[in-house]
């Protein structure tokens, strides 16, 4: 006909008045019923409870001192956002007063008819798709029907309150209310109040009537949700409620209670009385079915739900509904047939059901649903979805209410992008003159923080990482270590895999079976978590990563780490914080965090340094890496030609001569003494590579099955943005502070680099360090004078004869090292006992490497250690 279709939206509250303004971008001609006089639905606050003037039941369940328990920054809609203030929390006017702007500005204000009373809703007598509405004037009584192409309803779903029965309720004395028609706290004043339920309503109300009352009994029977939170000394929490007596209330547990007051914080039903039973609706204990993803009535799909879901981003979703509606409704894309949305409904109700879900709990979405579901219509509809940083925000804030449910309040969120937020203490951004700009506090100080609030990220959750976590968690700041394998342990861990992992990632482990280390366990423990004893100083792997494991488990490290979590990019903020972007290897999902400082802890033996040997294209035999050994029998009855003299190098030959025909070692050191096995034998260097072996600078020639490059790694942080400041070049890895703080954006510290070292001791000692200068306890020199330091160090390692790949090299001189980390950062150093100790076996590797491991260890103090005899 080329006349613009008729919506009918019941209700004016956000998700009526949201709909509105989508049905008006479409073209649409929109009429909105509003029972009450004004703007707002469930924002709007009255003295009146039970009837209003009407005779009707109040609807809004609003009290005097609601602060609302999402921030703000989620509570826009999109292209309209809530007024930038200090607070992300903020009381319940200041949302009320937004909805009724955005009314205006939009031009939805003037469609909408007040007090006037949907009685009842009923398809179309004439065969059509359209609807039939009758309403009451509620000021004249005066009853109109009217007919609609489409029916939103947007009356929400706090407004009928759900109140349970127990036996002896009606013999009570006291009082008895729902929080429905919860106003003023003054009627707590000096009772005894028990309150029933745990939900959002019932957390935040028990905080309420402990303001005023004597004893507060707050009974549920959801310990593990609340066990961690912390209520005023005047709350008790008790279990459920067995029965009510006159003065008194009786718990399952057998205990009674003296109470004046009980207050049902116990929610709402989901009701719809205007719909007439030919809407092919059902309300079954609050599953509002059959709906096609929660919105559309699958027997009349020209009627439409907006807002029933709960634990969302709620005015995000509305919307996102609103659009997704108006996506077939007018027309862009055709409607979804019945067979379809039956089946969609029921694989998705399966999936709640087949989890342990409830029948109230059909439209519950929180952290498990609440993304999948905002894509999915968006999908449906190719239509935006909501950015990801607000379900995030979401997520974040529910888990912060559970953590600390008396301050989680003082949190504030400022969004960066679609996919990152940061995060504030109110007390951080409430400025001299009351007025926020996010610009000023992007970059705050670092020493006005309190830790308690900054977040820390590390990446890698091996020997570095897990140090890094233990002593951040220690100063009370917020940790979350990125793993890109299943489990703990990084270079410890052996796997059967080589080349790329089940996910298509290089395997990170170098790990080979049977590996001893070559350093005493006595210097690899962390400074106050040694090794476990056993008579052996030189212990196989496996024993390591138990160490490791044992040691996450005493400082309750595994709650911070997220595993199969793979670090894709990191980029700086202006105000040096990161933004770090990490792919979730189980679901394939990528999402962006925010952080105040970056450990990063991912080791430095995973990218193997292959040399280019002339000749290499055309031999016909094996070429691995020792990145890539895993076994001696995979080489047994070969001949291998392993390149390289270092401590790998060196292990691997010996390792492969109990099983291979002949070993060769090519090196170009002076030649070794040791009394090697009969079947291994040292070379020069290799100067190319034959189709059947290889030639030697000695001029020699010699055939082999197997070409093993024991040539060492390269440090490699593929993860880094350029914009991160830092350079590796030939293993130098630069500009750095110490051989730890990016001295571009010292927010960034790099753990474990050093090598010939005691490793988890210097990690730890390297991660204090840190730690003195990110908390603010020392203040760092100007950027110029740590990179004269930086420079000066580094030439003093020239002067000496040292390569650039060398510039990280500790050995021999690593106590003077030490000394200076503990010196300028005024910590406690590393106990010359190690430092002895590490030389001394060392040195011991170079002079007998094939018995050196039957050396047995023990400290005696902080500066000797003694052999063990038989």
């Amino acid at each position: 006909t080329g006349q613009p279709k008729r919506y009918c939206v019941i209700g004016a509250g956000s998700s009526g008045i949201c709909s509105a303004k989508t049905i008006l971008d479409a073209g649409g001609n929109v009429t909105i019923y509003e029972r009450t006089d004004q703007i707002g639905g469930t924002w709007v606050y009255t003295d009146e409870v039970g009837n209003d003037r009407y005779g009707l039941p109040v609807h809004t369940s609003m009290y005097e001192g609601l602060k609302t328990n999402l921030p703000k920054e989620i509570m826009g809609f999109p292209g309209y956002e809530m007024p930038a203030k200090p607070a992300s929390y903020v009381p319940w006017h200041e949302v009320l007063q937004f909805i009724r702007d955005y009314s205006a500005h939009y031009d939805v204000t003037r469609r909408i008819a007040f007090e006037h009373l949907v009685e009842e809703v009923r398809p179309a007598s004439d065969g059509t798709d359209g609807w039939s509405v009758t309403v009451r004037q509620l000021t004249s009584g005066l009853r109109t029907t009217e007919r609609f192409d489409f029916v939103l309803v947007c009356n929400g779903h706090y407004h009928t309150p759900a109140i349970p029965t127990y036996p002896g309720g009606e013999c009570f004395l006291g009082k008895q209310l729902h929080s429905h028609d919860y106003r003023k706290s003054d009627i707590f004043r000096d009772q005894l109040v028990l309150v029933i339920g745990a939900g959002p309503s019932g957390t935040d109300l028990t905080l309420e009537a402990a303001k005023m009352a004597k004893t507060v009994y707050f009974s549920h029977h959801v310990p593990e949700k609340l066990k961690q939170l912390t209520f005023p000394p005047n709350v008790l929490q008790v279990p459920d409620v067995l029965r009510i007596l006159p003065e008194c209330v009786e718990f399952v547990d057998g205990s009674q209670h003296p109470v004046s007051v009980i207050f049902y914080c116990t929610g709402y039903r989901y009701s719809f009385p205007f719909l007439h039973p030919d809407c092919g609706v059902q309300v079954d204990d609050n599953w509002v079915r059959p709906l096609y993803k929660h919105v559309l009535n699958i027997n009349h799909p020209t009627m439409a739900f907006i807002g029933l879901p709960f634990y969302v981003c709620a005015t995000l979703m509305f919307e996102l509904q609103a659009r997704f509606c108006v996506t077939f409704y007018g027309g862009r894309l055709p409607m979804p047939d019945r067979a379809e949305m039956m089946s969609d409904h029921d694989r998705e109700m399966n999936g709640r059901w087949s989890k342990g879900l409830k029948k109230r709990q059909a439209h519950m979405m929180g952290a498990e649903y609440q993304g999948e579901y905002y894509q999915s219509l968006a999908h449906r509809a190719q239509i935006e979805p909501i950015p990801k940083v607000m379900t995030d925000m979401h997520i974040d804030s529910g888990r912060r209410k559970k953590e600390d449910l008396q301050n989680y309040r003082n949190d504030v969120y400022r969004i960066v992008d679609e996919n990152t937020f940061v995060k504030y203490d109110i007390s951080e951004v409430v400025c001299a003159s009351n007025e926020l700009t996010v610009e000023s506090h992007m970059s705050p100080s670092i020493t006005s923080k309190k830790q308690v609030n900054m977040s820390y990220c590390i990446i890698g959750a091996g020997m570095a990482g897990l140090a890094a976590a233990r002593r951040v968690l220690e100063i009370g700041a917020q940790v979350t270590i990125f793993e890109r394998m299943d489990q703990l342990g990084g270079t410890w861990i052996y796997t059967d895999e080589v080349g790329v992992d089940r996910y298509g990632l290089p395997v990170h482990t170098s790990m080979y079976r049977g590996l001893r280390t070559n350093l005493p366990k006595e210097v690899m423990g962390y400074p106050d978590f040694p090794i476990p004893a056993q008579r052996d100083s030189y212990i196989v792997s496996d024993d390591i990563l138990s160490f490791l494991r044992l040691y996450a488990d005493r400082y309750h490290i595994k709650d911070c780490i997220k595993f199969e979590h793979h670090v894709v990019q990191v980029h700086p903020t202006d105000g040096e914080r990161w933004i770090v972007e990490v792919e979730n290897l189980a679901d394939h999902q990528k999402e962006q965090h925010v952080f105040d400082y970056l450990f990063i802890c991912n080791g430095h033996y995973h990218t193997p340094n292959v040399p280019t040997v002339n000749g290499s294209e055309i031999f016909q035999g094996q070429q691995l890496h020792s990145h890539d050994y895993r076994c001696t029998e995979h080489y047994k009855d070969k001949a291998v030609l392993v390149i390289g003299a270092g401590p790998s190098g060196m292990d691997i030959a010996l390792e492969l001569a109990k099983t291979a025909r002949r070993v060769t070692i090519s090196h170009h050191m002076e030649r070794l003494t040791f009394p090697f096995p009969s079947n291994l034998s040292q070379q020069s260097d290799v100067s190319m590579l034959t189709e059947t072996g290889a030639k030697f600078t000695n001029g020699s020639e010699e055939s082999f099955d197997v070409v093993l490059y024991c040539t060492g790694f390269r440090y490699n942080f593929p993860f880094l943005g350029a914009d991160c400041g830092i350079e590796v070049q030939d293993n130098h890895v630069q500009p750095l502070y110490k051989h730890c703080i990016n001295i571009n954006h010292p927010t960034m510290a790099f753990i474990g680099l050093p090598f010939y070292v005691c490793a988890a001791q210097m990690m730890d000692l390297q991660v204090r360090f840190c730690l003195a200068y990110l908390t603010g306890r020392q203040h760092l020199p100007p950027a110029h004078e740590m990179l004269d330091d930086a420079a000066q160090e580094f030439e003093d390692r020239l002067q000496r004869g040292y390569k650039k790949r060398h510039a990280h090299m500790m050995g021999p001189e690593q106590g003077r090292y030490y000394d200076d980390l503990a010196k300028t950062a005024q910590i406690e150093t590393i106990p010359l006992v190690m430092t002895k100790l590490h030389n001394e076996s060392s040195q011991r590797f170079v002079d007998d490497l094939i018995h050196f491991r039957e050396d047995v260890f023990r400290i005696v103090d902080d500066e000797y250690f003694e052999y063990v005899k038989e």
